[in-house]
């Protein structure tokens, strides 16, 4: 089953990953325009996250707590599917590298798939270390010295 995410519902008073205080009341934390997320659990229970739009400046820190979300209530493994991604500017690859340490932080991992070959040259030049983790999926391991 397939859910769109237009937002993350959190609890009055939980925090993001930018140590705001999400929306009161219930609310759902809206992310912008050009980000659009849905999820999917696979066979093997990992949560997919597939991302669709602009992942930069606006959308990288609602990214960040829609996967700190998942990672918290479906558990410290995920994967986000960027195939759907059509910009990407460093504040999106920092968000990513932000994510991959939170997920690290639960004991938990969080790969990436679906990257483009625009989105895997950014990742070289950036310095951001990555290794193949089978197929096409691949897991954010640091900063190169």
């Amino acid at each position: 089953m397939v859910v769109l995410i237009t937002g993350v519902l959190m609890k009055t008073g939980e925090r993001g990953c930018s140590g705001r205080p999400a929306g009161g009341n219930g609310d759902p934390f809206p992310l912008p325009g050009p980000l659009r997320a849905t999820t999917r659990v696979r066979p093997d229970g990992m949560t997919v996250i597939s991302v669709r739009g602009e992942l930069d400046l606006a959308t990288a820190e609602p990214l960040c707590e829609l996967v700190g979300t998942v990672l918290e209530r479906s558990g410290p493994r995920a994967v986000l599917d960027l195939s759907g991604v059509t910009f990407c500017d460093m504040s999106g690859l920092r968000a990513l590298q932000h994510c991959a340490e939170d997920a690290r932080a639960s004991e938990g991992v969080l790969l990436l798939t679906g990257l483009s070959d625009r989105l895997l040259w950014l990742l070289g030049i950036s310095g951001v270390r990555y290794v193949s983790r089978g197929g096409s999926e691949y897991e954010l391991t640091g900063y190169a010295p």
